[in-house]
Formats: structure tokens, sequence, C-alpha cells
């Protein structure tokens, strides 16, 4: 159950890393590449979004601009971009590059935050004081463990139970079954 929630930590980590750096690098791409700067906040947004469609749309190398443009373009504020600028936005390799860099941002953060508790892991338990084994009586360093001694009970039992004479499987006094 405890690799669930780490897993479930680290995807969550990744995602909003993801997101909050796409979005400080995909509209400043975006207007690199010519798009107004209206155009490309609104482009931008809708990219940052959907972390996860924007990483999974540019694996296959495929464009989903052309989706993102038709989707944005119905938007308030949206200016209609020259055919020039939507052929580059819509060329097969463009999409990927204009989210890798936030993509890299992203999992350079994911990975420093995760030294960071890898080293915080190393460091606690060295901090934590004397070695404790429950059970054990650890005695000086290098010499051997002795287990703790049994101890009896502290007060006997009130009232014992009284045994029952039992008659199953007997066919009478001095036959057994």
């Amino acid at each position: 159950m405890v690799e669930y929630k780490w897993t479930a930590f680290s995807n969550t980590t990744l995602w909003g890393l993801l997101a909050s750096s796409l979005g400080g690098t995909v509209p400043g791409a975006l207007g690199a590449a010519g798009v107004p700067s209206a155009d490309s906040g609104i482009l931008g947004h809708a990219i940052a979004g959907n972390p996860t469609g924007a990483l999974f749309g540019s694996f296959p190398g495929e464009n989903p601009m052309a989706q993102l443009v038709a989707l944005t373009s119905t938007l308030p504020g949206w200016t209609a971009l020259p055919p020039s600028i939507e052929a580059k936005l819509l060329e097969p390799h463009f999409f990927a590059s204009l989210v890798e860099r936030g993509f890299g941002v992203s999992i350079s953060r994911a990975f420093l935050i995760a030294g960071g508790l890898c080293t915080a892991a190393a460091v606690i338990p060295a901090l934590r004081g004397k070695r404790y084994i429950y059970g054990v009586v650890l005695n000086e360093p290098g010499s051997a463990a002795a287990p703790l001694p049994e101890t009896a009970p502290a007060s006997p039992v009130a009232n014992p139970p009284t045994p029952v004479a039992s008659t199953v499987g007997t066919l009478g006094p001095g036959r057994v079954a």
C-alpha cells in the first residue's frame, strides 16, 4: 500500500512541475514562432492545462496543434493566424520542440526533489540514535546480541479450569469404541 502512495506522490509532483514549467516556456516559444502575444497566451494555456496530453502528444512525433488551434480559435480574444504562421505550427515536429524545454525543466526539478528526499531518507536514520531491535538486547558494539529472557506471568490464574469427564467415544464402563 505504501508503494502506491509514493507512486501517486511522485506522479503528482512530476505532472504539477510539468504544468508549471509548460506554462512558463510554451507562450514564449509560440511568440518566437511568430504567434501574436494574445494568441500565444491562449494557446499556451491550452497546452499547459493538459500536461499529460502535451507529453504524450509529443512522443509519437505527431502534432496535435491542428486540434489545439481549431479549439482555441473559437475562444474570445483569438485573432486569426496568418497562413505562414499556421503552417509553421502544423509542421510535424513543431509540437515536440515546443514542449521539450518545459519537460526538461520539470524533469530536472523532479530529479532534484527525488535526490533531496533520498538524501533525507539516508541522513534521518543515521541521526536517530542507538540501534534498536524489538525483543533483542544489544550489548556493546561488535558483541553478539542476546535475546530477552522469558518471563513468567506476574500472578497465577485465580480460577483454573476444572477437567470434565467425557463419555464421547465409549460404549459403557470399560469398553472403548
